[in-house]
Order: C-alpha cells, then sequence, then structure tokens
C-alpha cells in the first residue's frame, strides 16, 4: 500500500462518526422545560435562582453541570438537577423529548429536554440553597407572548483588567507574534442579540428567554397550540 492510500484511511478512521462542537468544554450544562398541570391547563415551571449563587435572582429552568460520574445522558442530567432543586422525583417526569442545544457566546453548550409531570406547584419543594422560589406560567399565556428583541455589543479584547491585581494582563501578544497592529486594540465588533420576555413574576431574558421561544415556536406548532392561541 502507498503511503498516500495509508494516510487517507488512517485519517479517514481517525475523524470522529459524531462531531461534536468545538469550544463548548469548559461548561457543559441541561436544563429541563418541564410542563405541570395547572388550573386551567398545562403550566410551564420556572425558578428565580437564590443568592449566593451564580447569576442571582434571575429566572430559569431547572437544571446544572453535566457530571459525568452520575451522568450517562443528557436526560439523566436534567432530571437530578430538578430532583436536587425543585423536589420533583426524576421517576414522576416524562421525558417527552429534546429542544435544540445552545452554544453560548461565553462557550457553554446547554442541552435543552422537554418533560411533564403530574407533580403540581404547590408539591414542589424547593431547595433554598440553590432556588430563592418555584413558579408556573400558564402555557396558554405564555404562548401569546411576543419576546422584546434587544442586544449587547461583544467584541475580541487582547487585554484586560486583572480582577486580583488591577494591573493589565496581555491575553494576545500582538507585537510578539508579529500581527496586524489593528489586533492590538478590541476588535470585531458584533451585535449579539438578547431576547426578553415581561411576565407578571418577572423578566425572562438571554438563555432561559432563547429556549421559552423554541419551546413556544414548537408548541404553536401543534394543532392543541394553536387550539389555545384560537380560544383566546
Amino acid at each position: 500500500m502507498k503511503v498516500k492510500d495509508h494516510f487517507e484511511d488512517a485519517l479517514k478512521e481517525s475523524l470522529p462518526a459524531k462531531p461534536g462542537i468545538r469550544g463548548a468544554g469548559r461548561r457543559h450544562a441541561v436544563v429541563l422545560v418541564l410542563i405541570s398541570n395547572g388550573l386551567n391547563g398545562p403550566d410551564v415551571i420556572f425558578q428565580k435562582r437564590a443568592a449566593g449563587i451564580t447569576q442571582p435572582g434571575e429566572i430559569g429552568f431547572p437544571g446544572g453541570k453535566v457530571d459525568p460520574d452520575l451522568d450517562r445522558t443528557q436526560e439523566d442530567t436534567a432530571l437530578r438537577e430538578t430532583e436536587e432543586e425543585l423536589g420533583v422525583p426524576r421517576s414522576s417526569v416524562r421525558v417527552l423529548g429534546r429542544l435544540d442545544s445552545l452554544l453560548t457566546r461565553q462557550g457553554a453548550l446547554i442541552d435543552v429536554v422537554v418533560g411533564m409531570t403530574d407533580v403540581i406547584l404547590s408539591d414542589m419543594r424547593a431547595n433554598p440553597c440553590e432556588v430563592e422560589r418555584v413558579f408556573s406560567l400558564p402555557l396558554g399565556w405564555l404562548i401569546e407572548q411576543k419576546p422584546e428583541h434587544y442586544g449587547v455589543v461583544v467584541k475580541s479584547h487582547p487585554t484586560r483588567v486583572h480582577p486580583t491585581t488591577g494591573m493589565e494582563e496581555i491575553l494576545l501578544p500582538v507585537e510578539e507574534l508579529s500581527l496586524p497592529e489593528r489586533y492590538g486594540k478590541p476588535w470585531g465588533e458584533t451585535i449579539h442579540p438578547v431576547l426578553a420576555y415581561r411576565t407578571p413574576e418577572g423578566v425572562i431574558w438571554g438563555i432561559t428567554a432563547d429556549i421559552l421561544e423554541d419551546f413556544l415556536l414548537k408548541c404553536w406548532e401543534t394543532d392543541v397550540g394553536k387550539q389555545m392561541l384560537g380560544n383566546r
């Protein structure tokens, strides 16, 4: 066999059968869009994050980081975290499927599981270490809502102020690498879209709003979703 043919076969064998997502190695999390029975139909469950954890006071879905020692699948992560945060037994959740995954601009990969439970809101027991409160919003009402569209500027910065020393830290040595001078200053300004839903329980925005919009569009496409909207 020629070296060329051997290299071609070896390279073909080494390429992944299921390519992953580069840049998503720093954080991998899974959230659960949980639907429960409300007074007038299905409700979507949300939680307000407790003080003392990341993103305190913000509204989100139950979920958290993947634990490779405990979780074999994304569904395992979603159900484990939901039981820890809301006291909803994993055995009580019927997994319906998945939504599209999100790769955030910070490099976090967020997978999304959708499930239903017969556990009602009043029987959920929020973990005070992680959740300030748990609440629900009617699915029919949410389907009616339109998100507001905003944005934030995202740039690549070759330097930063060190959070501990307060001194300027060079992250990309432009001169040493003989890179074009323009890379010595922030470059690549883009506007990253930000969605926001105004609700009686507070503003749902950012990644949670992105996931919610995707979920509501899927609901609206169903006959039941169209019926909910048509009856209002």
